[in-house]
């Protein structure tokens, strides 16, 4: 198989592209499985509650975004039915955002498929190769951005 990417294009521009790729291929996804309201915006939410929830402050820090954008991406998702916000049992003051029963099914769907994908990247790359990508990416991370949590292992 030929390579699609001339070998003097610069970096930055590769890992855009896979990066959009993976992004439009999850969007896909998402509406294939009955979720057309799911958007790449929406990413910064799946990618910092966990199942047991969270306040938007810690999203935000999270995802490295600030309080005002999580809240503008969590109320998008709870009016979609997606997350609800609680307030928090330990601080009154507090809002604590969970996934209603249609999210997890939501996170249970994009999970799958992401583990699919990854199935597919290693039947074409090798399960050698796809280990080595991912490794000599987590050293550009290093590299680049070296107090960035950079385990290969997780997802």
């Amino acid at each position: 198989m030929t390579p699609r990417v001339p070998p003097a294009r610069p970096l930055i521009g590769v890992v855009e592209d896979v990066h959009r790729a993976l992004r439009d291929d999850m969007a896909r996804a998402a509406t294939a499985a009955g979720f057309p309201e799911v958007r790449a915006t929406h990413d910064a939410v799946f990618a910092s509650l966990p199942a047991e929830g969270a306040r938007i402050s810690a999203m935000a820090a999270e995802a490295g975004i600030t309080k005002q954008s999580m809240a503008e991406i969590v109320r998008d998702l709870e009016r979609d039915g997606i997350v609800r916000i609680d307030p928090d049992p330990t601080d009154g003051r507090a809002k604590l955002v969970s996934y209603t029963e249609r999210g997890l099914r939501c996170v249970h769907e994009g999970q799958q498929h992401i583990d699919d994908v990854e199935a597919q990247l290693a039947s074409v790359l090798g399960k050698k190769r796809l280990a080595e990508l991912r490794r000599l990416l987590g050293e550009v991370i290093d590299a680049l951005a070296p107090g960035l949590d950079n385990d290969p292992a997780v997802g």
